[in-house]
């Protein structure tokens, strides 16, 4: 086809249109090799019945399974001979399941026999990809107030996959710039279809920063470090969604300073240790763009002196993502994030968590509301405005929010009426290197930031 090259694949929709002309211009040439749809639908049937080898199936093994063990692999085909036959579309699933759960690039298999016995059977032969089990990825976080404050942060993801038979694998997340962080996680599965896992972390954060708390809004210097270690077990359910059950143990450091001075108003030192009881479910088309699905994540946590903490307390956390698509190309997305005490918990001099920051209450500097329990809405506008060649990405993006929230220091501050407005507007794009955002934010109290985000967010 004249103009139309084999690499593109951003212009398939218009290349379909060729092979539609084509075909109607020789309409009358073809229509006598056409089926009515009856028919149609009785050959399609007839086609997926006779799946049949003409030879009885005596056996199903493991050729070949890469750097990984045949015998974990071939636990998880649960397909087996019945009388000679097999399910072979049972089978494919079962490979399709392994492809994706053991990161092979392909899992594909073939009618084999055993000259000793004289008998046929499959053989299946996985092929490793190419690249891996390593992987390194960076991001670039820019933020500043156009004024005289500014943040900058490099992020950096390092992942070893497939470090043993079962599939342990490793994550190590590094943040150097403003603020430093440093955590360590192992994943590993406990069974041979990846169904239970146990992962063991830990983490260690520094950031000097001015921070704000919401019943004041006046700011003060802050170092804030936080340390943690904790252990989770789990249970994968389906494709899209796992519970956990674990513990927590982390340490947190407040020193204040004055903010016109170097000088130290207190130092405020606090232990948490809890239980956690966590579900998730994401099937999103796009972790930073999406247009359908659903996320969501929530854990209940206990904590107490006799696990290790400073205060008693309960409560939930919950996060979720829920996009609703209009027409084509636009997109409204949904996104909640609370936390709620269930109990009458003690007063904690420093904040745990933190809001500010683009999508965090835009117009404010990143984490620079601190408290102990939050709620945070974002409506998002999003409209896919250009379809990037594939070679470069997915598309790019325009975009505005409103967000709507606090973050409160105690649970009898908790109030719906005194949220924070903060509205943003932003670029941005889904691509090979991970999504690039450019963005401007602005917030009551004469608030406004401008954000640049390259690479992955961890």
């Amino acid at each position: 086809m004249e103009g139309v090259g084999s690499g593109d694949f951003y212009n398939s929709f218009n290349i379909i249109n060729y092979g539609v002309d084509a075909a109607m211009a020789k309409i009358n040439q073809i229509t006598p090799f056409s089926l009515i749809e009856a028919d149609y639908k009785q050959y399609i049937n007839n086609h997926r019945s006779n799946r049949k080898c003409n030879v009885p199936i005596a056996f199903i093994k493991m050729n070949n399974a890469g750097n990984k063990s045949a015998d974990v692999i071939k636990k998880a085909i649960k397909t087996k001979p019945v009388n000679g036959t097999i399910n072979f579309d049972q089978l494919e699933n079962e490979l399709l399941y392994i492809a994706k759960i053991y990161d092979y690039e392909m899992v594909d298999y073939h009618l084999s026999k055993n000259i000793e016995t004289n008998q046929w059977g499959i053989e299946v032969n996985a092929k490793e990809k190419s690249w891996g089990p390593k992987y390194i990825n960076f991001g670039l976080t820019v933020e500043s107030d156009l004024k005289k404050e500014s943040n900058f942060n490099l992020l950096v993801l390092y992942k070893k996959k497939e470090q043993n038979y079962l599939g342990g694998e490793s994550l190590i997340h590094a943040c150097f710039g403003d603020g430093r962080y440093l955590s360590y996680e192992f994943y590993q599965p406990l069974d041979a279809k990846r169904n239970f896992f146990i992962t063991p972390h830990l983490s260690y954060s520094k950031k000097a920063a001015n921070y704000r708390l919401s019943d004041s809004l006046e700011p003060f210097n802050c170092v804030n470090i936080k340390e943690h270690i904790g252990f989770d077990f789990g249970c994968r359910i389906g494709d899209n969604s796992e519970i956990r059950a674990g513990y927590l143990f982390k340490r947190i450091q407040y020193e204040k300073y004055d903010l016109w001075s170097t000088n130290q108003i207190f130092i405020n030192k606090q232990k948490h240790g809890m239980l956690k009881l966590q579900i998730a479910f994401d099937n999103l088309d796009s972790a930073y763009f999406p247009s359908k699905g659903l996320s969501f994540k929530s854990y209940y946590y206990y904590q107490s002196k006799n696990w290790g903490s400073d205060v008693k307390e309960s409560g939930i956390v919950f996060s979720g993502i829920l996009p609703i698509s209009f027409y084509k190309n636009t997109t409204v997305i949904n996104k909640l994030r609370t936390k709620v005490p269930l109990n009458n918990a003690s007063d904690l001099p420093g904040g745990t968590d933190s809001l500010g920051g683009f999508l965090k209450i835009s117009g404010f500097e990143m984490d620079s509301l601190v408290g102990n329990y939050y709620l945070l809405y974002n409506l998002i506008f999003q409209r896919k405005i250009l379809e990037l060649p594939m070679v470069f990405g997915k598309g790019v993006y325009l975009g505005a929010s409103l967000d709507a929230g606090n973050i409160w220091l105690n649970h009898r501050a908790i109030n719906k009426d005194d949220l924070i407005m903060g509205t943003s507007v932003f670029v941005g794009a889904e691509t090979f290197l991970g999504p690039i955002y450019l963005a401007a934010g602005f917030a009551e109290y004469g608030k406004s930031s401008a954000y640049i985000n390259i690479g992955q967010h961890f």
